[in-house]
């Protein structure tokens, strides 16, 4: 009978490890609570002005939430957002344009030409059209940049150790740590916000940013902590991450 009895326990507490863990309960986000959201990560956006020289948006992508976990307490979990963006010298933008007005200022000229069968004129029009063409062109390769991509994350968590060489800059609720991509091509700028965490910087050893042992935030749409990862060519990378508008980006974090 002991062994019937164990062999039952061993069963129930297979089954107990087994059965899947209870799930957080999942609230819709509305209309509101998305724009609020929204607008915090163009703000973020805007503290990266003014551009570097030269440089335009030409991409960006919004990965915003449409839902929000219950917390244990009755508050609700951190939501996550991010928005992706690329900036580059716009020469292709340029040399589309550039191609555009072109084929619109000569068109009708080289069918006026074709029209009273000058000949003459055709050729005179075609050379200039192809100069003019060319010289877009030369103009377009001049406004080429090695792109730059900046990614915003909202409560997404992140975690490194200090190497004291790798920091850009710091100051009360921001530290900026550089590293170097593709064999020293490109440089990674990581900026961690958080006015509590990282209230004291030169005290810490480690950047750990992530929910707390109790995550409950008072509202939907709470913001606790904000990366920005920038990543192009170094020296356009480190001097643009140091005149980022900082207090901006800490007005978006609810305290």
């Amino acid at each position: 009978m002991s062994r019937i009895i164990r062999n039952v326990a061993l069963l129930l507490s297979i089954l107990i490890f087994l059965a899947p863990a209870s799930q957080a309960k999942e609230i819709q986000l509305n209309r509101k609570d998305v724009t609020v959201i929204k607008k915090k990560l163009v703000a973020v956006e805007q503290a990266l002005n003014p551009l570097p020289e030269g440089y335009l948006k030409s991409e960006e992508d919004f990965d915003l939430p449409t839902s929000v976990n219950e917390g244990d307490k009755g508050g609700f979990q951190l939501v996550n957002a991010s928005a992706d963006f690329t900036f580059d010298g716009g020469s292709d933008k340029m040399a589309k344009k550039s191609q555009d007005d072109i084929e619109a200022t000569y068109k009708k000229k080289i069918m006026e030409a074709q029209a009273k069968g000058d000949y003459a004129a055709m050729q005179k029009i075609s050379q200039e059209m192809m100069q003019e063409a060319m010289g877009a062109q030369m103009a377009a390769v001049d406004a080429q940049k090695e792109p730059v991509r900046v990614d915003i994350a909202f409560n997404g968590g992140a975690y490194a150790t200090i190497d004291p060489d790798a920091v850009v800059f710091e100051k009360p609720g921001v530290i900026a740590l550089k590293s170097l991509q593709n064999q020293g091509e490109e440089m990674q700028v990581m900026i961690y916000f958080d006015p509590v965490k990282l209230k004291e910087t030169e005290t810490l050893a480690k950047v750990e940013l992530e929910s707390d042992d109790d995550p409950d935030a008072p509202q939907k749409t709470t913001v606790r902590y904000i990366t920005i990862q920038m990543t192009g060519p170094p020296s356009v990378v480190e001097a643009w991450s140091q005149s980022v508008d900082t207090g901006m980006v800490l007005a978006q974090i609810d305290h």
